[in-house]
């Protein structure tokens, strides 16, 4: 809902993370809330990584990409930011780390 990405920082304090991967497009990238969760996950001195080549409707190529992006950083939280596809390459990275 309105003003729950201003919470993102409470969020990934409360789950413990220090690695973190968001994911988004290039797009969602320039918008606020973007904004907003670059400045709270550096206003907790996180570790964290921008994925930024989400595509609507992914095709295994892309996944792949993620995947590789995401293999050698480890991560302990991945965070999803925009519309579908964002959340959809997120589990689909999650879930395929070690492909």
């Amino acid at each position: 809902g309105a003003g729950c990405t201003q919470e993102v920082g409470m969020d990934v304090e409360n789950m413990g993370a220090q690695n973190v991967v968001v994911v988004t497009d290039k797009n969602v990238n320039k918008l606020p809330a973007m904004r907003q969760v670059r400045e709270a996950l550096d206003n907790l001195g996180l570790q964290w990584h921008l994925y930024k080549d989400v595509h609507i409707e992914p095709k295994d190529k892309y996944v792949k990409h993620a995947i590789n992006f995401s293999r050698p950083i480890q991560p302990d939280l991945f965070i999803a930011v925009g519309g579908r596809a964002s959340p959809f390459r997120d589990k689909c990275i999650c879930n395929n780390k070690k492909m």
